[in-house]
């Protein structure tokens, strides 16, 4: 028990330090933003947003068109049930994952406990995840 709790303690330590660090990142990334508008002058930055303003009503459009095409390809290569590969892409089938109601069978398992040979457990793995305030 005493073991767990150092391992909690250190892991809270670690995940404390991970948020200061990406915090830096953040003020440090914000900072060189910062920098590079002021290094910009105003005149050459109301180019920019000519230029950005110009450019983005093609880039939404074609945005769309690769998602709608996206789509498509995605839908006839279930459709068709197996990839296809071009020099370009790759649209790589991938055949459904059959799921189980574990606690369903679990239950099951205590009439019938001859179905616990055919369980597997894929040992745990890890996630990140900034936590939302």
């Amino acid at each position: 028990m005493a073991m767990n709790l150092r391992l909690e303690n250190r892991i809270n330590a670690s995940l404390e330090m991970l948020s200061d660090l990406y915090d830096k990142f953040a003020a440090l990334t914000k900072e060189l933003d910062q920098a590079k508008h002021k290094a910009i002058p105003a005149s050459i930055r109301r180019q920019i947003a000519s230029i950005e303003r110009r450019y983005n009503a093609p880039m939404v459009a074609l945005r769309k068109k690769i998602d709608d095409l996206d789509m498509s390809i995605r839908t006839d290569t279930i459709s068709y049930g197996q990839s296809v590969k071009n020099a370009g892409y790759h649209a790589v089938y991938a055949g459904g994952r059959i799921t189980w109601n574990t606690a369903g069978l679990n239950g099951y398992a205590v009439v019938h406990p001859e179905v616990l040979e055919f369980q597997r457990d894929s040992g745990p793995y890890i996630t990140i995840r900034k936590v939302k305030s």
